[in-house]
């Protein structure tokens, strides 16, 4: 892998890791806001969730990259440190090979979470597991990564990117079989979040290339193979989760106006910014209110929270917290 696709994939994996499946509901008069992410000072981070708010550590991990929550059960998912897991109501289960789990989603009662492994060659293998038991995604001889996970009429999709040389590849693949995303000519994508509604395929990413001398990121969205740019205005976006509620697609991250960080959401391609936000990780819609997470900056400080249509609610923890997902029951 030559440097410049070591800039690339990390700067996908940073938005990976905080990108996870979003819920929509409609029925949340009084709805719970579950957040799930790490805190403490690296390397001795810990993996842990919010409820409302309130904290809750979850034992023997590092990092919580999803979440969901299904008939009262909570499930995260995630990586120790060495190896990548999941929790059921705080429970930990180590997933076989795993280095880490990007999203989780559950599923007629089974458990499916998203990620990869190294194979013996120590190439990076997109894979999914279903209750812990590992099944590999195709990607020839490249580098995989599967970052995103949903499951909708008995068929399983995941989606992430592949390397393919010197370029970063978008793509999904359904029940195994894999669709390459067209992305910038002479340039990397991915895609960090995905989603089925009405028998349609959505995924969201980001588009990485080069705008003079600066790397350039954009983000966007695919419905099907159709591909919708999310522009910042003067500078860089970024997309790291995506929900689709009653046929409108929305999409939280941020974008840079010169070179300040604006978190932000767009439904349907127009923006919405979240005041003092620097980065907007997770969104979800429930009740006709629109739910995100991310950091605001407080004096020099990032910290950790979510708003509730634009309202901003604090954390606890929050100003030494990274926030990751969030799912509305």
């Amino acid at each position: 892998m030559n440097s410049k696709i070591i800039i690339v994939v990390a700067a996908i994996l940073a938005a990976a890791a905080d990108s996870a499946i979003s819920q929509s509901k409609d029925n949340s008069a009084s709805a719970k806001v579950y957040i799930s992410g790490y805190y403490g000072d690296y390397p001795n981070v810990k993996a842990c969730y919010w409820i409302n708010g309130a904290f809750r550590e979850l034992s023997g991990g590092k990092q919580a990259s999803a979440i969901a929550v299904t008939e009262g059960k909570i499930y995260a998912a995630g990586n120790d440190g060495q190896k990548a897991c999941y929790w059921v109501n705080g429970v930990k289960k180590d997933l076989s090979d795993g280095i880490n789990a990007y999203a989780v989603a559950v599923s007629d009662g089974k458990v499916y979470a998203a990620g990869y492994y190294f194979d013996d060659d120590y190439i990076s293998r997109a894979c999914y597991w279903v209750d812990g038991k590992r099944t590999d995604l195709p990607g020839g001889d490249f580098h995989t990564y599967a970052l995103a996970i949903a499951v909708s009429g008995g068929k399983v999709y995941v989606a992430g990117y592949l390397n393919s040389g010197d370029y970063g590849v978008a793509c999904y693949w359904v029940d195994g079989k894999k669709t390459n995303l067209v992305g910038r000519k002479d340039g990397s994508s991915a895609v960090v979040s995905i989603a089925v509604s009405d028998g349609k395929v959505y995924a969201a990413g980001n588009l990485y290339n080069k705008k003079g001398d600066d790397n350039y990121n954009a983000a966007c969205y695919w419905i099907d193979d159709k591909r919708t740019d999310l522009p910042g205005e003067r500078g860089n976006s970024c997309a790291y989760d995506m929900v689709v509620s009653n046929g409108k697609v929305y999409v939280a991250g941020y974008y840079e106006d010169g070179k300040t960080a604006k978190a932000c959401y767009w439904v349907n391609g127009k923006k919405t910014e979240f005041p003092g936000g620097t980065n907007a990780y997770a969104i979800a819609v429930s009740g006709g209110k629109v739910y995100a997470a991310g950091l605001y900056k407080d004096g020099k400080t990032n910290k950790a929270c979510y708003w509730v249509n634009g309202v901003r609610s604090d954390i606890s923890n929050g100003d030494n917290a990274v926030v990751n997902a969030m799912a509305i029951e």
